[in-house]
C-alpha cells in the first residue's frame, strides 16, 4: 500500500509544468541581466540575486519529481540541479581566485543550463497538463 500523497494530484502536475516553463525564462532573464551589467552599468547585484533565487523553483521541481506519477522527470531535474550547482560553484570559484577561464566556463555552463531547462519544460508538457 502506498503512503498518502505519493501520487501527484493534477495540481502537482500543473505546478510542475509551470515551474519547468519558468526555469528557461529565468535563465534568459539572467542573460539579459548580464548584458545590462556589461553594457548599461546595471551592476552585478540583480544577476546574483536572481541566480540565487533560481534555486527555489529547481528545488521545488526536485521535491515534486519524487511523486510517483512525476518520477519520469527525476533524471532531468537531477541534471538541472547538477548544472545549477556547477554554475554556482564556477561563479564563486572564478570570482574568488580571479580566474578568467573558470569565469568563462560559468558563461558556457549557462547555455547548458538553458538547454536542460528547455528540455525539462518540453518533457513536462508532453506528460502533463497544458
Amino acid at each position: 500500500m502506498m503512503s498518502p500523497g505519493v501520487n501527484a494530484r493534477p495540481r502537482d502536475a500543473a505546478l510542475f509544468l509551470a515551474l519547468a516553463r519558468l526555469i528557461p525564462a529565468l535563465i534568459l532573464l539572467q542573460l539579459l541581466l548580464v548584458g545590462l551589467a556589461l553594457f548599461d552599468g546595471l551592476g552585478w547585484g540583480p544577476h546574483r540575486a536572481l541566480g540565487g533565487a533560481i534555486a527555489a523553483p529547481i528545488l521545488a521541481l526536485l521535491m515534486l519529481s519524487q511523486r510517483s506519477s512525476l518520477h519520469h522527470h527525476r533524471r532531468e531535474v537531477a541534471q538541472l540541479l547538477g548544472l545549477y550547482g556547477l554554475q554556482v560553484a564556477l561563479a564563486g570559484i572564478g570570482e574568488t581566485i580571479g580566474a578568467g577561464p573558470i569565469q568563462a566556463l560559468h558563461a558556457a555552463n549557462a547555455g547548458l543550463l538553458l538547454l536542460a531547462g528547455a528540455s525539462l519544460a518540453r518533457t513536462a508538457r508532453q506528460y502533463g497538463p497544458g
